[in-house]
């Protein structure tokens, strides 16, 4: 069995998608595959990401009808071999020992289920994985999903993404995750790279909010039936507001978000 698998769902992602397969061709620890699954692109990203599986072998092409990015998740997850699943959006990063970290802990430590680090989101970024001087970015010290790499268990404890979401389906699982009782480790190292650019801030922001309270009274209602008293505000959670009430002046100040260093959330 492969140690790891990524799963990078992606739809007309030709601007972006190179570069984050690069940064996974490039990390340190070996033993995982990728499935990128084409969610009905059309553009390039079917071509893309055919070249790159030529030089990376551990790159797999899944292509699927549009079906919606938790669909797509489901189908990756689906596909995957590893003992460990980690996600990546195709516009997204991962710096080079990022993989290597998270594979390290679960391996030492069988209780914790899923590990996550934090978020960096950037408009340029250099080399060295720093931000471009001058350039927009901020730190969030809170779980994303991309920043996550979890057992290949947890699917089978909590479910697949809802496919009846088409916003925050992501938001949905990770609660469902603490709403689980499931352990989470969380590092104090930036884990995702989170690309902002015009097509990510300018999506329906109006029916983003309404998936968003969608997600969260869900959550309430699974709580109250399950007599489950712990306030969500404990988990280091970041939800979608986050980011949508984040102003242009919030990103050039590094304004940062809530964290829980390098302890298990349970």
């Amino acid at each position: 069995m492969t140690s790891a698998s990524v799963v990078m769902p992606a739809r007309d992602a030709a601007r972006f998608i190179r570069p984050a397969l690069d940064s996974l061709s490039a990390q340190t620890f070996a033993d995982f595959e990728v499935v990128v699954v084409d969610d009905g692109s059309r553009d390039d990203t079917a071509r893309i990401v055919a070249d790159a599986a030529v030089r990376d072998g551990r790159i797999r092409l899944l292509p699927i009808a549009h079906a919606g990015v938790a669909a797509a998740r489901n189908h990756g997850v689906r596909a995957a071999r590893g003992a460990f699943v980690s996600f990546l959006d195709a516009d997204d990063l991962w710096r080079p020992d990022r993989l290597a970290r998270h594979v390290a802990w679960l391996a030492r430590d069988p209780s914790t289920d899923v590990v996550a680090g934090e978020v960096l989101v950037f408009e340029a970024i250099g080399e060295m994985f720093e931000p471009v001087a001058g350039s927009a970015h901020v730190r969030l010290r809170s779980v994303n999903l991309g920043a996550t790499t979890m057992r290949a268990s947890v699917f089978g404890a909590i479910g697949l993404f809802d496919e009846a979401m088409r916003f925050s389906e992501d938001l949905d699982f990770l609660l469902r995750i603490h709403e689980g009782g499931l352990r989470i480790g969380v590092e104090s190292e930036v884990a995702l790279f989170h690309r902002r650019h015009e097509a990510n801030m300018t999506n329906d922001a109006g029916e983003n909010r309404r998936f968003i309270l969608q997600a969260l009274q869900r959550s309430m209602a699974r709580r109250r039936a399950n007599g489950y008293r712990q306030p969500a505000t404990e988990f280091p959670l970041q939800t979608p507001f986050d980011q949508l009430a984040m102003s242009p002046a919030d990103v050039g100040r590094g304004v940062p978000g809530g964290r829980a260093n390098g302890k298990v959330s349970s």
